[in-house]
């Protein structure tokens, strides 16, 4: 089923005429608006191309610029490479010279003849001077022969300003404190004083002649005598080291072989009382290797066992014998 579309139709006027039909224009003839409209359109084209060229240009140069600029660069960096180039290569040609001029100074001193000094015949030997007063302790090379550059001739030492190097365990180094008295004993003179000068921070492990790995310090002491009385004493010498890390005096002392420990805690001796054994509990204020100081416990002119056997008991008989 079809629709009718209406058609337009002419409103009249008020007074009921029809408004007259528009003038028609002939095929291909413009208007003066239309003409206007297309010059503006003509010349925003040219402006548009003017401006398009303009921008391509500049872009043009810039990339130029751009490709100057990086070349420049290129160029500067294989001139620094260069001239880097031919600074090692100096460098290795003055070395190369430096070492050709020890050569030649060894070989010159290789055909200097003995005794000659300074290429003269007959001249005097050369003299070596010392750094320091001292006496020479070791000599590596007795007999005649040609050394290198910085071997060493001869060991220089001052015997008067002597040091002792003690290697203690961590467990006696602990009580070792710097400035503390030490007894140099067993380098076969008198005992001589000594003082801890320092007791290093780090231990180290070191084999006994055991076998056993035991943790040591190194504790630093100095003489504290005059010189005359340890000028036998020399260089690598063996020594005996006492610290001493607690002193009185007028104390009570007892050989550390007649102290055994008891079970119920503390230390013991066996004094001997009219042929009997008499078990002695004592309090000890502290002890060595040799001996131990004796609160309480004992008085002085007691006899004591020492290293006693395993059959001495509390009041059990014994007999007296002489070492």
């Amino acid at each position: 089923m079809s629709q009718d579309t209406p058609s337009p139709r002419a409103t009249p006027d008020p007074a009921g005429e029809l408004p007259p039909p528009p003038a028609k224009r002939p095929r291909g003839q413009l208007g003066a608006l239309d003409r206007k409209v297309l010059r503006e359109l003509r010349l925003l084209w040219s402006q548009a191309l003017t401006i398009a060229l303009v921008v391509a240009c500049g872009i043009g140069g810039f990339l130029a610029t751009l490709s100057a600029v990086d070349s420049l660069a290129r160029a500067l960096d294989d001139d620094r490479l260069a001239v880097d180039a031919a600074q090692r290569e100096r460098d290795t040609a003055a070395s190369q010279r430096e070492v050709a001029r020890q050569e030649r100074a060894q070989a010159a001193a290789a055909l200097q003849p003995p005794g000659a000094a300074g290429g003269k015949s007959g001249a005097a030997p050369l003299v070596l001077r010392a750094p320091a007063d001292g006496v020479v302790l070791k000599v590596p090379q007795p007999s005649e022969a040609s050394v290198a550059a910085g071997a060493v001739v001869m060991t220089l030492g001052d015997t008067r300003q002597m040091e002792i190097l003690a290697q203690l365990l961590t467990t006696d180094a602990v009580q070792a404190q710097a400035g503390g008295a030490a007894v140099i004993e067993g380098w076969g003179g008198p005992p001589l004083l000594a003082r801890v000068r320092r007791v290093e921070p780090a231990a180290f492990t070191k084999v006994s002649a055991l076998g056993v790995e035991e943790q040591r310090v190194n504790v630093l002491l100095e003489m504290t005598p005059t010189p005359d009385a340890w000028k036998r004493m020399g260089d690598g010498f063996r020594v005996l080291v006492r610290v001493v890390t607690t002193s009185a005096d007028g104390v009570l002392l007892v050989p550390i072989g007649a102290l055994f420990p008891r079970p119920e805690g503390g230390m013991a001796v066996y004094r001997l009382d009219g042929g009997r054994a008499r078990l002695q509990p004592v309090e000890l204020g502290g002890r060595n290797s040799r001996v131990g100081w004796v609160k309480s416990g004992l008085s002085a002119g007691q006899r004591v066992i020492v290293y006693p056997p395993a059959g001495v008991n509390d009041d059990g008989r014994v007999t007296e014998r002489s070492p």
